[in-house]
């Protein structure tokens, strides 16, 4: 909890709307993920949490998600290309990065670099599991 509160008392001043975004979404996200890495994107207008989750968290096969149905593939290339959308790069006031220790207030440059590291080392892990089998 302390990490929300944390998140809350950088971030909460910033919007203008859709405060339960935060205050109540993002909180219970990062309650019931308690020390999994996340990125937090804040807007005047809401925010953007995405966890940077263990490669066997993802689901096997296809699940609902979103308005569809995706594997863990598309899954993890949409938390990926959400950074690229036009909202989160130029609306986002504030970046902040929690690595399971800390809350760092990072860069959009610096928040593209942490999710490409973390995308090659869940497909790595990914790889080394297929072939395994």
């Amino acid at each position: 909890m302390e990490i929300y509160t944390e998140l809350e008392k950088e971030t909460l001043h910033i919007m203008t709307d859709y405060q339960k975004d935060l205050t109540t979404h993002d909180k219970n996200a990062i309650t019931e993920n308690a020390g999994v890495p996340f990125l937090h994107f804040t807007r005047q207008t809401g925010t953007y949490l995405t966890f940077l989750s263990t490669a066997e968290s993802y689901p096997v096969g296809k699940v609902k998600y979103l308005l569809g149905v995706s594997d863990k593939y598309q899954i993890l290339n949409n938390k990926k290309q959400a950074l690229y959308s036009s909202t989160i790069k130029h609306m986002t006031k504030k970046i902040c990065y929690f690595d399971g220790r800390k809350l760092t207030v990072i860069g959009y440059n610096k928040a593209i670099e942490i999710m490409a590291d973390y995308v090659i080392k869940i497909e790595n892990i990914w790889s080394k599991q297929r072939k395994a089998v």
